[in-house]
C-alpha cells in the first residue's frame, strides 16, 4: 500500500472525493430521460403515480452522495444524453443501459481511494503531526513545510485541537449539547431546505413538468436537455469562486428567487391550464395540461430560471456549508446526520411528487415555493457567514457570538494575520522555536 503513488493536486483530490456524487447524478438524469419512453412504460406496466414515486425514490434510498463538483454536474448532463440516445432503442436496454452504467463511478473511486491523502486535521487529532504537516505542504505549498500558509494553518489546527480536547467526549451526546446544537441544526437544515426547494422534482420529473406545460414526445425530452446545460453552466461560477462567495447572502437570494419562480409557475398553470381526467395517454401522473402557447413558454422559462437560481447557490454551497460549521471532533457524526436528512427528504420528495402532480396538480408548486420562502427566513435568522474564514475561525463564531446570525459582526480573517505573523517569524528565524514540529 505504501508503494502506491500519493495524490497531492488539490483539484484531483477534490474531483475524486466527489465521484460518489456521480451516482446521484446518474440516477437523476437517467430517470428523467426514460420515464417517458414506451419501453419503460410497457415494462413497468404504465406505473401509476405511487408506483413511479416508489421506483424513483428507491434509487435515492439506497445511495449516498458527496459534495458536487463541476465534474459531477457535467456527468449529470452527459448521462442525460446517453439516456436520450438509449430512448431510441427498441428493447429494454432503454433503461437497463443507463442504470447499468452507474457502477462505473464506484469502480473508479475504489481504485483511487488508497492514493488519496488523509485529512490533516484528523491526523493532528491522532498526534500524527509530521504526516499532517507534510500533507498540508503537499496540498498548499508544493511540499514546502516552512511555507507561511502551512505554518499558519498548523498553528490554528494545534490551538483548536488543544481547545477541543478539554471536552474529551466525541459521543452522540456531544452532537446535541448546548455548545453544538445550533451549528448541527444549521447543517441539517441546509440539506433539508436544499431538497424541499423542489429541485430534484424539477430534475427527476422534468419530462412530466414539460408535458404539463403542453410539450409532447421528443419536444419534451429535447427541452429537458436545456435544463441540464443550464445546471452545468450556472454551477461553474460558484465552483470557481466558492472561496470568495458569501454563503449567507447567496442562500437568501437563491431561496427568494426560487420561491418567486415556484409561485409564478403555479399561477401560470392555474390560470391557463385544464384538468385531464385519467391523465395523459400513457402518463397517468400528468392530470393537468396548459394549452396556451405563451403560458407554456413562460412555464418552461420559469423552470430554466429556477435551475439557474439553484445551481450557483444551494447546489454547491448546500454541500460546502455543513462541514464548514461543524467542529472537528463531532464532524463525522454531524455531517453524516445532515446527509441522512438530505436523503430522507430526497426519498420523500421523489416518492410523493408524482402523486402530488396527479392529485393537487399546480398546487405542488405552491408547496415548494413556501418551503423556499421559509428557508430564506431561516437563513436570515440563524445561518452565520463563513466566507473567507478558516474552520477554526468558524468555530469561534458559534462559540462567542449571539445565536442570531443577523446580529453577528464582521471580523477580519485571523488566518491572514497568522500568515503574516508566520512570514515575520521566518524572517526573524523564530520558526525553530515556535514551530519545532515543522522542522523535523
Amino acid at each position: 500500500m505504501d508503494k502506491l503513488p500519493k495524490l497531492s493536486n488539490v483539484y484531483v483530490v477534490s474531483g475524486l472525493a466527489t465521484i460518489g456524487g456521480l451516482i446521484q447524478g446518474f440516477d437523476v438524469s437517467s430517470m428523467s430521460a426514460i420515464i417517458g419512453t414506451d419501453q419503460y412504460k410497457s415494462y413497468f406496466q404504465k406505473p401509476n403515480p405511487i408506483a413511479q414515486g416508489g421506483i424513483t425514490a428507491s434509487m435515492a434510498g439506497v445511495q449516498s452522495s458527496s459534495p458536487k463538483s463541476v465534474f459531477h454536474i457535467s456527468v449529470i448532463l452527459i448521462m442525460y444524453f446517453i439516456s436520450y440516445g438509449s430512448s431510441f432503442m427498441s428493447t429494454n436496454a432503454v433503461f437497463r443501459l443507463p442504470w447499468g452504467l452507474q457502477m462505473i463511478p464506484a469502480i473508479v473511486l475504489l481504485a483511487f481511494l488508497p492514493m488519496m491523502p488523509r485529512s490533516p486535521r484528523w491526523l493532528a487529532t491522532q498526534d500524527r503531526w509530521e504526516e499532517a504537516v507534510e500533507i498540508l505542504a503537499r496540498l498548499h505549498a508544493k511540499g514546502d513545510i516552512l511555507d507561511p500558509i502551512v505554518i499558519a494553518q498548523t498553528t490554528e489546527i494545534r490551538e483548536k485541537i488543544e481547545f477541543e480536547r478539554q471536552y474529551e467526549t466525541t459521543s452522540w451526546m456531544a452532537v446535541f449539547n448546548s455548545r453544538n446544537i445550533i451549528r448541527v441544526h444549521c447543517g441539517i437544515f441546509t440539506h433539508i431546505w436544499s431538497q424541499l426547494s423542489g429541485t430534484n422534482a424539477m430534475m427527476y420529473y422534468i419530462v412530466y413538468i414539460f408535458q404539463m406545460a403542453g410539450l409532447t414526445g421528443n419536444n419534451a425530452l429535447l427541452s429537458a436537455t436545456i435544463q441540464y446545460v443550464i445546471n452545468v453552466l450556472m454551477t461553474l461560477p460558484a465552483l470557481i469562486f466558492i472561496d470568495r462567495l458569501p454563503r449567507r447572502r447567496l442562500f437568501i437570494a437563491g431561496a427568494l428567487a426560487m420561491a418567486v419562480l415556484q409561485f409564478t409557475q403555479a399561477g401560470l398553470m392555474a390560470s391557463y391550464g385544464e384538468h385531464v381526467p385519467g391523465g395523459l395517454k400513457g402518463s397517468p401522473t400528468v392530470t393537468w395540461r396548459v394549452t396556451n402557447g405563451k403560458a407554456s413558454k413562460a412555464i418552461i422559462a420559469c423552470s430554466y430560471l429556477f435551475i439557474a437560481a439553484y445551481a450557483p447557490t444551494w447546489g454547491p454551497l448546500g454541500w460546502a456549508y455543513p462541514p464548514e460549521i461543524i467542529p472537528l471532533y463531532i464532524r463525522s457524526k454531524s455531517v453524516s446526520l445532515a446527509t441522512f436528512f438530505n436523503w430522507a427528504c430526497n426519498f420523500a420528495l421523489t416518492f410523493f411528487t408524482p402523486p402530488g402532480f396527479q392529485n393537487i396538480q399546480w398546487k405542488i408548486y405552491c408547496v415548494f415555493g413556501t418551503f423556499c420562502a421559509v428557508a430564506a427566513i431561516h437563513v436570515f435568522l440563524l445561518f452565520p457567514e463563513t466566507c473567507g474564514k478558516s474552520l477554526e475561525e468558524i468555530d469561534e463564531i458559534f462559540s462567542d457570538h449571539s445565536i442570531w446570525a443577523f446580529q453577528t459582526e464582521h471580523v477580519p480573517s485571523r488566518l491572514a494575520a497568522d500568515i503574516e505573523q508566520a512570514k515575520e517569524d521566518l524572517t526573524n528565524d523564530k520558526a525553530g522555536v515556535d514551530y519545532p514540529v515543522l522542522l523535523k
